[in-house]
């Protein structure tokens, strides 16, 4: 009986799990949809027409 029991609960995790799967957004996961600002001060005044935060990554090789 435990045994059956335990088979009957991995049947229904196994099951389970594509119910709870989403599918990729295409859309969002495509390079172009970003726009990045290479200049500063143009960043800053898109940033502050939009009423947005700005990112600032910095990276160095030392």
């Amino acid at each position: 009986m435990k045994r059956s029991i335990i088979i009957l609960f991995a049947i229904i995790l196994a099951f389970s799990s594509q119910l709870f799967a989403q599918e990729q957004d295409t859309a969002a996961a495509e390079p172009d949809t970003i726009s990045w600002y290479l200049d500063y001060n143009e960043a800053l005044s898109a940033a502050s027409a939009e009423d947005r935060y700005m990112l600032i990554e910095f990276y160095t090789d030392w």
